[in-house]
Parts: C-alpha cells; structure tokens; sequence
C-alpha cells in the first residue's frame, strides 16, 4: 500500500501524519487512526496499512506535534517490563499537555484534512 508523509494546518502549528491507502486512484471511505502513548511508530503504519488494503484512505496524526516530529522521543523497538516505567514517564508530560480542548481543535483540523481529500470518500463502505 502507498504510504505518504504529510503536514496537516492546525490552530497551533503544522502536525506531521502519516497516510496509507490503496493505489486505485479512486476515493475510498477515511479512517482517523489515534495514537496511544507511545506514538506514531512503524506497527501504527502496519495497522494503517493492513486498513488500506481494505479500501480505506487511513490518516494517523502525531497527537504529539507540539514538542516535536515523531518520534517524539526515541523508543526501542519492544519495550519490556524492565524499561516501561521510563518511557512511560518520559511520555507522561507530553499526554498531560494533550487536553481535551486540544484533542477537540486537532481532531476538527484532522477531519477538515481528511474529507475533502481526493483520495477519500464522504461514503463509509469501501
């Protein structure tokens, strides 16, 4: 699946995302994929992926864009028992930044991308 790297315009700034979808040059149904607390890593653009290649037009935010490009911090790639507490408590400030007032502006910046895409349909079949 083509995979594209993008910038979404936010109140606050720029959000770096990424975007899978299937290569048939038609709209395909749009998927907003969250992130959780550990960001934007290649086994959310394999989920992304595996969702294209069932017709979807997939967006997936850096919810995190405000201190950084993803990876916002640098992460193993299997974070075991012995090392979690750290990365969580690295994470911890960067989830508490993220209110709710702005999930609700970025999700309305998302969404605005992400309808009037070429790529994606207003429909929710594929």
């Amino acid at each position: 699946m083509p995979t594209k790297t993008l910038q979404i315009p936010t109140t606050d700034g720029q959000a770096d995302a990424f975007a899978a979808f299937p290569d048939h040059g038609e709209r395909h149904p749009g998927v907003l994929l969250y992130m959780d607390i550990f960001g934007v890593r290649p086994v959310l653009e394999e989920m992304a992926s595996e969702l294209a290649e069932h017709g979807y037009y997939v967006l997936g935010p850096n919810l995190f864009y405000r201190h950084g490009p993803a990876p916002v911090i640098e992460l193993p790639e299997h974070i075991g028992e012995e090392i979690r507490p750290a990365v969580v408590a690295q994470l911890m400030p960067l989830a508490k930044a993220h209110t709710t007032e702005r999930a609700l502006r970025d999700a309305d910046a998302y969404l605005r991308f992400l309808t009037p895409s070429p790529r994606s349909a207003p429909d929710r079949s594929p």
